[in-house]
């Protein structure tokens, strides 16, 4: 959950991350929520951007690997999935439906 701060990260509790969307509006979000493979901050990707896993996959799967003991493979792909409801529907590293 979140609340509006009075503009300042200062206004933001010891266990509260700053979600910081222009210079004279920001609020605050549970750190519970920081790092969770979610997007949080509303109009801005700055609550998963830092974390030890993060990998924004523009450039390759990172880390990751597919698995050869199953049937399904992941793929890189830029715009829309192919079915209704099953993805996201803009990239969560830029916000926009440009990237992977």
């Amino acid at each position: 959950s979140f609340g509006p701060c009075a503009g300042t990260a200062a206004f933001c509790g010891d266990d509260q991350f700053v979600c910081q969307l222009s210079t004279s509006f920001t609020y605050c979000l549970n750190e519970l929520n920081v790092c969770d493979g979610r997007i949080n901050c509303l109009g801005s990707v700055s609550d998963e951007a830092k974390c030890p896993t993060a990998c924004d996959f523009e450039s390759g799967f990172c880390t990751w690997t597919n698995s050869t003991s199953d049937s399904f493979e992941w793929t890189l792909r830029s715009g829309s999935t192919p079915t209704l409801f099953t993805g996201p529907s803009v990239d969560h590293t830029n916000g926009t439906s440009a990237g992977h």
